[in-house]
């Protein structure tokens, strides 16, 4: 967040502001008032600026107002003014005074060095470059200026010429240790860390009292996952200066970055942020992450909605600007409205696409079946004999004490209510950021319905990344792109929502998240392109997205999605339970009988950084010992040793699934009717995502009791005699005699 003034230049501002005034203050009045009242007006003039001086914002405009009442022409107080509305977070109604200023005084840098700050606020990035370089060319010794425009630069993408600007304004002031901040931050920016770290620290030796130097520099060892160091940086600017807003800010990200053993101290330095200014939009959406993996869901909701209505200003604030509309493409007719220039280009966020009168929706109808696991839609089972999976169980509760199994109390508000499948159809969208924020390039953000929170700030990208226009594109708008989890329950669902679209049109291109493996040595097909193999989609009807690299724009786009309708937060990750079995149907339409499937599977997590199972090969031989005495064959399931195909085959055929809690969870969607999933452990926040999929398509789910204190991402031991014991009690249910059986609609 960048204000009118920081650390590193607001003493040279005022310095040259009190020569300005000193030089031209009394011909401004002269002319208008003698003797006593022009001593007056000095007086309270001085009186405003040494308010503004020392933060007293409102009552320094006051001041300023009062005094253009009497001397209409003194372009210091309209300039002064301006900048202590802006300093109030009114840019809005600062920007004008600050403009008819500089028409007073045509030749006034520090006039025009504040309407670039301004400008820049407002996100009007090219209009901030020309005020900049204004100011520079009437005082080529303005470091502040150059300053200003190339952190310009840095938000409209173009990291070269920012980077060139930091040179230029290191070589025009070597002893000005502001300017080695801003090569500093172009040389993060430009991909070059290393340099960016050296000038860091030469910034910092210069002045070790400087603020932001710490700060920035901390977000730099952050990015390199230097995380204690980075917490250290962090901690300096703040102690420095305990009210420095952006490294609370950023302490709270690094924080968040190192797992659940320091999310508390990341929801602390959230708090701190925001306490000093509630306005600072994107700390909210950080604390609604949090409070979210701590389970406090209605906490979470508050804070993401926070977030989203801090957001709505900011975009209003800066209208069009914000946005970047192919110049082949009119201005939508939503936005252009004649008769309200004024509102024609404030942003709005859009929750309910078909309010739209120029979107076309089209709700999918499929008839999902009977639940098939009893506790889907009647969660009245606390014990005793339950029935499961279409088989009666008698009395596991009795047997294994404390197994929270699927259909205990524990796990009632997980019960699923399936939800209506929609299709939406528009023109002319854009779509760009990591997650895909659309929007039409002028005055609509078109939120997704599943999860309506999404940090919309974040994910509009720099001007200057190139723009690519394609025809007829289905989205997929998703969080985490890499994540197997979110492409197979996420992405495959909204494939399936619009698959007779898609099938019968073979215009259409779909655009998925572009997912290269996170090891660079591992040169097989992305898993995602080998999903659209299986399914017979050439490569010529794939548009590989990265959205933080490139902005895509479509003449027609097409976007299926459903709504979440949970009282929490997250529950986007679990899609209607129809469009699950179409999944499952698309790949793996038919199953053997339940006695009949051979495979127990253990999915490994050594192949991942989080939550490996620290004793999985002593669990792996207890688990093949059970898999004999049963007749089944024991698997370990190594997600990078497999094919997409070799791993829909395995678990079609899989009569147990027992894993820790990942993103492998997700294979699950493939097993049939009536086979089970062995959860362990289960963290409150993150457990109902898989306890939903595996009831959704028919599944008996079941936990181990964990482990305590429970730590969400920390590698884990597993009891390895509870484990065995659970897995014994499933295969005697599955090969008891058959006792009644619910037949689900579409079991194959």
């Amino acid at each position: 967040m960048r204000g009118a003034f920081n650390d590193q230049g607001c003493a040279r501002r005022w310095l040259t502001l009190g020569c300005i005034f000193l030089a031209t203050f009394a011909p401004q009045v002269r002319g208008a008032q003698r003797g006593a009242e022009q001593q007056a007006l000095i007086a309270r003039f001085w009186t405003a600026f040494k308010a503004q001086q020392h933060g007293q914002h409102a009552e320094a405009e006051r001041i300023y107002l009062e005094v253009l009442k009497d001397a209409p022409l003194m372009s210091d107080a309209w300039h002064l003014g301006g900048v202590a509305k802006h300093q109030q977070g009114r840019s809005r109604e600062a920007l004008p005074m600050i403009e008819h200023a500089v028409k007073l005084r045509p030749v006034f840098t520090t006039g025009y060095n504040n309407l670039g700050n301004v400008y820049f606020k407002m996100g009007r990035l090219e209009q901030a470059m020309d005020a900049f370089e204004i100011a520079i060319s009437q005082n080529a010794t303005n470091t502040n200026a150059r300053v200003g425009l190339g952190e310009a630069l840095i938000a409209a993408g173009r990291y070269q010429d920012a980077e060139n600007v930091g040179r230029a304004a290191v070589a025009a002031d070597p002893k000005y240790y502001g300017a080695y901040g801003l090569l500093a931050q172009t040389l993060r920016e430009n991909g070059n860390p290393d340099e960016s770290l050296k000038v860091f620290e030469a910034m910092i030796a210069m002045n070790p009292a400087t603020v932001t130097g710490y700060s920035n520099m901390g977000t730099l060892l952050h990015k390199k996952k230097r995380y204690q160091e980075a917490e250290d940086a962090l901690n300096t600017a703040i102690r420095l200066n305990p009210n420095h807003q952006n490294s609370y800010y950023n302490l709270g990200l690094v924080l968040h970055a190192q797992s659940d053993l320091k999310y508390v101290e990341a929801l602390q330095a959230g708090a701190s942020c925001v306490a000093i200014d509630p306005s600072f939009a994107q700390p909210w959406y950080n604390i609604g992450r949090l409070f979210r993996e701590l389970g406090r869901h209605y906490d979470s909701i508050a804070a993401l909605h926070r977030y989203q209505q801090l957001t709505v200003r900011n975009l209003r604030i800066r209208g069009k600007a914000a946005f970047s509309l192919p110049k082949e493409w009119a201005v939508p007719a939503a936005c252009s409205d004649p008769s309200a220039p004024d509102k024609a280009n404030e942003v709005r966020l859009v929750r309910y696409w078909e309010s739209e009168s120029d979107v076309k929706m089209e709700q999918v109808n499929w008839d999902a079946g009977p639940p098939a696991v009893y506790g889907t839609s009647n969660p009245s089972s606390l014990g005793g004999a339950r029935v499961g999976s279409g088989y009666v169980n008698n009395g596991p509760s009795a047997e294994l004490e404390e197994l929270p199994l699927a259909s205990t109390r524990r796990w009632n508000s997980l019960w699923y209510v399936d939800r209506e499948l929609l299709l939406f159809e528009m023109r002319n969208v854009v779509v760009e950021g990591e997650m895909g924020l659309m929007h039409d390039g002028r005055c609509r953000v078109f939120l997704p319905l599943h999860d309506t929170y999404v940090p919309v700030l974040d994910q509009i990208m720099p001007i200057a990344i190139p723009t690519k226009i394609y025809g007829t594109v289905l989205t997929f708008p998703q969080v985490a792109a890499r994540n197997y989890y979110h492409w197979v329950v996420e992405g495959l669902s909204r494939l399936m929502i619009a698959w007779e679209r898609v099938k019968n049109d073979s215009s259409v291109l779909l655009m998925v998240p572009s997912n290269p493996s996170r090891k660079k040595t591992n040169a097989r097909q992305p898993f995602i392109l080998q999903y659209l193999d299986l399914l017979g989609f050439s490569s010529d009807r794939i548009v590989l997205y990265d959205g933080e690299k490139t902005r895509y724009a479509a003449e027609r786009l097409l976007y299926a999605d459903w709504r979440n309708q949970a009282s929490r937060p997250g529950m986007h990750f679990c899609a209607p339970r129809s469009a699950l079995l179409a999944v499952r149907r698309s790949l793996a339409p038919h199953h053997l009988p339940l006695p009949s499937r051979p495979y127990l599977v253990l999915i490994s997590r050594a192949d991942t950084k989080h939550r490996t199972l620290l004793n999985e090969d002593k669990l792996a031989v207890r688990l093949e010992e059970v898999a004999k005495r049963y007749g089944k064959t024991f698997q370990l399931f190594i997600g990078e040793a497999f094919s997409i195909k070799e791993t829909v085959l395995l678990f079609r055929d899989a009569c147990i699934c027992i894993s820790p809690h990942g993103a492998g969870l997700a294979n699950i969607v493939w097993m049939g009717n009536g086979s089970s999933v062995l959860e362990m452990p289960v963290h409150e926040t993150h457990g109902r995502d898989m306890a939903h999929l595996a009831q959704s398509v028919g599944l008996d789910y079941w936990t181990t009791s964990g482990v305590k204190p429970f730590r969400f991402l920390a590698d884990f031991t597993a009891d390895i005699d509870e484990v065995e014991r659970i897995a014994e009690q499933i295969l005697k249910q599955q090969s008891a005699p058959l006792k009644q059986q619910i037949a689900p609609k579409h079991s194959h």
